[in-house]
């Protein structure tokens, strides 16, 4: 299986495996492999969630062999009753855990999950892999997926790798769209901690207000005016500085943030989503309700060392708004 290329600091994978067994927590029971690819959803009817699937992975490369525990509702649903053999699961790997020796990897190459499978092959039930995937339903989850045991991967018990089929490849393409870097200049710094607002006219400027609040980095907020993409131009964001290093905000070509949305909110109330493509967001941020109560982007970000960091984006203010919102009257706004 390849990895689908990414324009960012981010990797969409499709681990491809084989489901040798599984285990119902509601009813109890461990399934076998002739079990589990049977109608699911009609067997473990109004506990699909309770149900998880043991899978050995084909590929990618660096994934081979490995035994991973797949929640069975990130694939089964009413519109999709049975498994897939083999299942194909679109996902962005961000970092590997171990509980055993308390160490964490966020892998960026093939070669550095090769390595932190085999630091830790002694004690392998003990890693965990933090990723974001993309469920048959269309949604991208943030979820952690436990590793339950390894086979050789040159062994003939693991199977050929087999393609990703078409379905899944669109997923792993929608997934890719939210992973798309923000960029920005930066106009203005917050402080909670010396309780200062101190607005930017130049980047110059910016490293010499930055530098002075070094000691409480983690008290400290910014505020972008967005560029890229396009159908975020014009919103201005808190965003918090820790995840990142004071150089990174001080560049005359403006600030990247690397992230990758996962949620949605309205900053005073309302519906959320789980995005499942840019079309989505673009579709959130455009309704009328956002005339009055803005979104707050929550995203994984990659920040200083290749560290990925949860958090949220507040949009202070909208400075194109004939960019966002179709004019619409009075009546359709109380409607929507």
């Amino acid at each position: 299986m390849k990895t689908t290329s990414v324009p960012s600091t981010w990797r969409v994978s499709i681990l491809t495996g084989e489901v040798f067994g599984g285990h119902c927590d509601y009813c109890n029971t461990v399934l076998s492999a002739e079990a589990i690819s049977q109608n699911l959803f009609e067997a473990h009817s109004g506990h699909i969630i309770a149900v998880s699937a043991s899978v050995r992975i084909l590929g990618p490369e660096e994934y081979r062999g490995l035994e991973l525990k797949f929640r069975a509702e990130w694939f089964v649903g009413r519109d999709r009753q049975f498994l897939d053999a083999p299942v194909h699961l679109p996902c962005v790997v961000f970092k590997l855990y171990c509980d055993f020796c308390l160490t964490q990897q966020f892998p960026g190459t093939e070669s550095d999950v090769t390595a932190f499978r085999t630091q830790h092959c002694r004690h392998i039930e003990a890693v965990r892999i933090h990723a974001v995937l993309h469920s048959f339903v269309g949604r991208a989850m943030q979820q952690t997926i436990l590793v339950i045991g390894q086979q050789d991967p040159y062994s003939h018990n693991v199977a050929q790798t087999i393609p990703p089929s078409t379905f899944a490849l669109s997923r792993a393409d929608q997934l890719l769209e939210l992973a798309r870097p923000l960029h920005g200049m930066l106009t203005a710094v917050r402080c909670n901690a010396c309780k200062s607002r101190h607005l930017i006219k130049d980047h110059s400027e910016a490293a010499h207000e930055l530098a002075q609040h070094r000691c409480h980095w983690d008290s400290v907020h910014v505020h972008v005016m967005l560029d890229k993409p396009s159908e975020l131009a014009g919103r201005e964001l808190e965003v918090p500085a820790f995840p990142f290093s004071l150089s990174s905000f001080v560049s005359s070509d403006g600030i990247t943030i690397d992230c990758l949305l996962v949620k949605l909110f309205r900053q005073h109330g309302g519906a959320s989503i789980t995005p499942s493509n840019t079309a989505d967001v673009q579709r959130y941020i455009q309704s009328p309700k956002g005339r009055h109560n803005q979104p707050r982007f929550r995203a994984l970000v990659r920040g200083q060392g290749r560290h990925v960091f949860q958090c949220d984006f507040h949009v202070i203010h909208v400075h194109a708004p004939s960019r966002s919102f179709k004019k619409i009257s009075r009546f359709q706004l109380e409607q929507a």
